[in-house]
């Protein structure tokens, strides 16, 4: 039993890998969007004094707004499905065939953990800023009359 929660612990942490690598990949490509739609933006606040930094701020603090909005919605819409299906649980029976040779019930219920709220309610929004580095740094590296030019 003691093998079996260390393959389930191992094969959830490879699990959340997938999920965090996904998450980066439309994070980045929201971002990127984002600043590339606003390349003439800044290029005016470039060109008027703002500093690298505060724009690189600017874009981490919009994709942090974004994944800790999302977490929330997110969570919000996980435990309005949570309730009634932990109740009456999710039926497998026309599985029941195959599951009846593992002696699993047809009948699963979903559980709710304060471990796994915390570990999303962390990892979701770090994981955002880790994705909007990238598009921060693009829009750091534009030059300033270029990107007014931009069309």
């Amino acid at each position: 039993l003691v093998m079996q929660v260390d393959v389930y612990k191992e094969s959830i942490f490879i699990f959340y890998g997938i999920i965090a690598v996904a998450m980066i990949f439309g994070i980045v490509n929201t971002m990127l969007m984002s600043v590339f739609e606003r390349i003439r933006e800044f290029g005016v606040l470039m060109a008027i004094g703002m500093k690298n930094k505060r724009i690189f701020v600017m874009v981490i603090l919009e994709a942090l707004f974004l994944g800790v909005f999302g977490t929330a919605i997110g969570f919000l819409v996980s435990y309005l499905i949570y309730i009634p299906l932990s109740n009456t649980g999710i039926d497998l029976s026309m599985f029941s065939d195959s599951l009846k040779s593992f002696g699993v019930g047809t009948t699963i219920y979903p559980a709710m953990t304060l471990e796994g709220i915390m570990n999303a309610l962390f990892i979701v929004p770090l994981v955002t800023v880790l994705g909007a580095i990238y598009p921060a740094l693009k829009a750091i590296r534009l030059e300033p009359m270029n990107a007014i030019r931009y069309v």
